[in-house]
């Protein structure tokens, strides 16, 4: 066979074997570009799915609470700012009966554009009933529940065009790789053939083998200057380059899983700080930042599960409304630290004599709420006696002991309402019951206590109309020294007659006075009354002393004391003619505040009183050390005192207690002579009651001092005739 020949044959067969090989290089280039685009539309579904997943999952993480509260405006914020993200093309938001509570459409996809250029509402239903037909679209439903409860659903689509597109793309890049491959492919067959080189293509093919298994380290030689030769050149620089590039690949990865490892601790770090970050917000949103307990709306939302469950399975709810007395006098007297102190302290007992599935929370200032689930009237009416107790173990409180506590008012699900609110107003209705001390300070709703509380707002702009406009009344009793048988001393009483109420008793505008901070002022028209009729008496030459009530917000009011002082100063009363009284149970609020005040100049040469004595239950270190030159015998001793042991062993008691700390004793309520006889056997020089007279109006004053002095004489002469 010649040399011609031979080389055409050998080129057919090189040209034929080229074209096999490239066909063959072909249909397996272009079954892997098919399954590469099966598999890149898988990953694309299973992208968007995770994807909405997620998406799905942070906005019914941050729309819980806002559904919970109905605040629609920041659930349209949330909805709107999730369709304006990328391929997003509809956020729709439905309740449990599947109806819409509100919406979002993407303003940038085109399979929204007909919709929000549309007035009508109708496509809008339509809308979402295609897109659940729509291959384009990827949709999934979210429920968002709350403690279990499914509250509402989530639906929301995102277009894959975006994403089948880019597969294509993908697919069609990789047809034309594989059309170009195998060309080359076929004419690098049909060379290598052309040429005979058979053993130097084995040896490339050892070489590749060695390669393959990364062993780089061995030269490729082929002698000569053909294509071959150059070849083995190229596939050495090539192995070379190989080993540069795998060792710089290597490098790199290295590089890169470090820098994977940092990121994602950085992701994982982040992602806890921004749950803790949550977290915290939640707990300040629905929790009392002085106290850490529930605040209106947590207490509000409990009390709504509390009925739902009551209501399901026919189960009593109690709700306790709760407020501190006197603590606006630790606020006065101690400042706002002691009482914050207070009130945590507070907040740290209830609990405890609750069960966990109660709930206690904080309105604000000193009132609690407290909500006892799946219970009993009996029930209700012993936690609220294991309160009381709580308080009646006394606050010490940065040294200072405190006598604090506290007045309830009960509403019951479903005898007294239905719904969270009337339960919780009904139970403030209870509460003012229970602070005019009533059945121990606790009180049941009761449906005739309404219009009190009604009328409590009223009669206190009332009374403060009749303070401004000087309509209140004035009335004095007089106070009888048994030794000398003459008048020593009036009860400065204040009276007001309503107008549509007639006389409403000091009992009840007094405490409102308080409440109400109108206590100053009425206490000036006080002052002001007692300087203007002693002027008046003195002049008829009566010449006693009156006695003042104080409270301890006066005792507080550094210009009522300045006025008093300038009063005596002046001598516009004089010092001797002035007494002031105030409560045993306002002197152990606060003992050494109370000292404090008194031992002040201003009160040097005016007698100080310490009224309804009995029943406060002050120690004798206290009363010891207490500025004060009269105590007054409460009168819940002196009127049975006749007929009950007990009360005339009390009595006996303080007046010898007195007597022993130089003290001057009042009884009051002296209602009969025997009373009065007995008293004044037991030692007790200054008595005042409805025996000798009742309070009468200032101007009829004088002639009622001549009648009791004349019947004090006629039964002095009396007793001197039959003695």
């Amino acid at each position: 066979m010649n040399k011609p020949a031979t080389f055409k044959r050998f080129a057919g067969l090189s040209l034929q074997f080229g074209l096999l090989i490239s066909v063959i290089i072909t249909l397996s280039m272009l079954g892997n570009a098919w399954v590469s685009y099966a598999e890149s539309i898988r990953i694309a579904d299973k992208t968007l799915q995770t994807r909405l997943q997620s998406i799905s999952r942070l906005l019914a993480d941050i729309s819980t609470e806002a559904l919970l509260i109905h605040d629609y405006v920041s659930i349209n914020d949330f909805l709107e700012t999730t369709a304006s993200q990328a391929d997003v093309v509809f956020v729709r938001l439905t309740g449990n009966s599947g109806e819409t509570i509100d919406h979002a459409l993407s303003p940038d996809s085109t399979l929204t554009q007909a919709v929000l250029e549309s007035a009508d509402s109708n496509p809008l239903e339509t809308f979402f009933l295609d897109m659940a037909r729509n291959k384009n679209i990827v949709s999934n439903t979210f429920p968002i529940k709350f403690q279990g409860d499914k509250i509402a659903e989530l639906y929301i689509g995102v277009d894959r065009r975006n994403y089948d597109a880019e597969a294509k793309q993908n697919l069609l890049h990789n047809l034309k790789f594989s059309l170009l491959t195998a060309m080359i492919a076929g004419l690098a067959i049909y060379w290598i053939f052309k040429f005979r080189i058979v053993k130097p293509i084995s040896r490339l093919k050892q070489a590749a083998a060695r390669v393959a298994n990364f062993d780089m380290d061995q030269l490729v030689k082929i002698e000569g200057h053909n294509e071959l030769s150059e070849l083995s050149v190229s596939f050495n620089e090539m192995t070379q380059q190989l080993s540069e590039a795998n060792s710089d690949r290597q490098q790199s990865m290295l590089e890169l899983s470090r820098l994977n490892e940092s990121l994602e601790e950085r992701i994982h770090k982040r992602t806890r700080e921004l749950q803790q970050m949550n977290t915290r917000v939640m707990h300040q949103a629905m929790h009392d930042p002085l106290t850490g307990l529930p605040n209106r709306s947590l207490i509000m939302e409990r009390l709504r599960q509390s009925l739902r469950y009551a209501h399901r399975h026919h189960k009593m709810v109690a709700v306790f409304m709760l407020d501190l007395n006197r603590f606006k006098e630790v606020n006065d007297t101690l400042g706002h630290p002691v009482g914050d102190q207070v009130l945590i302290e507070v907040s740290k007992r209830i609990p405890t004599v609750l069960r966990e599935t109660d709930t206690v929370g904080r309105l604000g200032g000193d009132e609690f709420v407290i909500v006892l689930p799946e219970t009993t009237r009996q029930d209700a009416m012993l936690v609220a006696d294991k309160v009381m107790e709580q308080f009646g173990l006394g606050f010490e409180i940065d040294g200072h002991q405190l006598s604090i506590g506290t007045s309830i008012g009960i509403s019951l699900y479903p005898e007294h309402s239905e719904t969270p609110d009337t339960l919780i107003q009904r139970a403030d209705v209870a509460l003012y019951v229970a602070k005019r001390g009533t059945n121990n300070h606790i009180a049941l709703y009761n449906e005739s206590d309404d219009h009190h509380s009604l009328s409590r707002l009223l009669l206190v702009s009332d009374l403060k109309k009749a303070i401004d406009k000087d309509q209140l009344s004035f009335q004095f009793q007089p106070q009888v020294n048994l030794q000398t048988n003459d008048i020593c001393g009036a009860e400065a009483l204040c009276r007001w007659k309503h107008p549509t109420q007639g006389f409403i008793s000091p009992e009840i505008f007094i405490p409102m006075a308080e409440d109400a901070g109108l206590i100053k002022a009425l206490t000036n028209r006080v002052i002001e009354a007692v300087i203007r009729y002693h002027r008046q008496w003195q002049q008829q030459g009566i010449d006693i002393r009156v006695a003042i009530n104080l409270s301890m917000g006066n005792l507080l009011d550094l210009d009522l004391i300045k006025h008093i002082e300038d009063l005596i100063h002046n001598e516009e009363i004089p010092a001797q003619n002035l007494k002031l009284e105030i409560t045993e149970s306002m002197i152990m609020s606060d003992p050494e505040r109370i000292t404090e005040i008194l031992s002040a100049e201003t009160f040097e040469n005016v007698d100080i009183s310490i009224d309804d004595f009995g029943t406060g239950y002050s120690s004798l270190g206290h009363l010891k050390r207490l500025p004060v030159n009269e105590v007054k015998i409460d009168k819940s001793f002196i009127f049975n005192m006749i007929n009950d042991a007990d009360d005339t062993t009390i009595v006996q008691t303080i007046i010898q207690l007195a007597k022993n700390l130089s003290l001057n004793v009042v009884a009051e309520g002296v209602e009969d002579q025997k009373t009065s006889d007995q008293l004044q056997i037991m030692g007790c020089k200054i008595v005042q009651g409805y025996h000798y007279s009742r309070p009468v109006d200032p101007d009829n004053l004088p002639e009622t001092v001549k009648q009791i002095k004349s019947g004090l004489a006629s039964r002095e002469n009396l007793q001197k005739k039959t003695g």
